[in-house]
């Protein structure tokens, strides 16, 4: 059997060599044929053609041969091409015409998938350059406005990872960020574990993650410090104990009435005290952390 496809009818002489005839052309293709370059023999047979010469029969054998080739690579370029496959396709339509440099109509084809390639070239660069710049969306939306026939099938899954996974992972980051930045350290922590059951592998939801984590450590323990310092009624070491935690977590409601209620304690200790200045400052505390008190 002939293999089809090879390129080795490159090798082929487009001009016929001093004393060849249409017939020498047509054993040259036969040779080729039987070495398994059918592409190479079927463009000796045309060439043989052209040359003119041969008898009837020959010529309408090597015709049948050349028009049969001709038409089942020009149906096999029109599938590729309903298929999107335009590489593909041209590669078949480049034999047709190789076979028969005459066929307008396949020389047209091939210039109009020339350009769409050209096109699909710019359009996937545009593509990986949003990509590589982490500009997701834009991506994105460039691949959504590709013509199917134009879209690369590599990008593809890529483009679609980023719609499900990485876009959505980072804007769940982005907003845990900002609740973080808030002190809303319970909307950040919940948003950070969203994230990563979108993208268990996304580091920033991983390390915004920690960052809450350990903030509502360190309020934990500034809360029990300042607690056991109120029970020892040193409600000034208490109230300093507790106050960094509003900076964590503006308006924190347990640590806001913490303060207040200590801040009160102690102004009642040192107007007992005599000392109503110490227990005005006191008062000014309270006010300054919970200003409608």
């Amino acid at each position: 059997a002939v293999r089809p496809g090879s390129s080795a009818h490159l090798a082929a002489p487009s001009l016929l060599a001093p004393g060849e005839d249409a017939f020498s052309l047509a054993r040259r293709g036969d040779e080729l044929a039987a070495r398994g370059d059918r592409l190479g023999a079927l463009k000796c047979y045309h060439q043989a053609i052209q040359a003119g010469g041969l008898d009837g029969a020959t010529q309408e054998s090597l015709e049948k041969e050349v028009r049969s080739e001709c038409l089942a690579r020009r149906q096999a370029g029109e599938g590729l091409l309903r298929r999107g496959l335009l590489v593909e396709a041209s590669r078949e339509f480049r034999v047709v015409l190789d076979l028969d440099p005459e066929d307008e109509a396949i020389r047209s084809s091939l210039k109009e998938i020339d350009g769409k390639l050209a096109t699909k070239r710019a359009l996937v660069n545009d593509i990986r350059t949003a990509i590589g710049s982490g500009q997701f969306e834009q991506a994105i939306t460039l691949w959504d406005r590709t013509p199917l026939d134009l879209r690369e099938e590599g990008l593809g899954k890529q483009i679609e990872r980023l719609r499900t996974v990485i876009v959505p992972s980072t804007k769940l980051c982005e907003k845990g960020e900002q609740y973080n930045n808030e002190g809303r350290l319970e909307e950040a922590l919940a948003t950070f574990q969203d994230a990563l059951r979108i993208d268990e592998n996304c580091e920033r939801a991983r390390q915004g993650l920690a960052d809450v984590q350990t903030k509502l450590h360190r309020i934990e323990g500034m809360l029990k410090e300042g607690y056991e310092l109120s029970l020892k009624q040193d409600y000034a070491r208490a109230i300093e104990a507790w106050r960094p935690i509003l900076r964590l977590r503006p308006g924190f409601t347990q640590a806001v009435k913490s303060i207040v209620d200590a801040c009160q304690a102690l102004a009642q200790e040192r107007r007992a005290q005599g000392d109503l200045k110490g227990a005005l400052k006191a008062h000014t505390w309270a006010c300054e952390v919970d200003p409608q008190n």
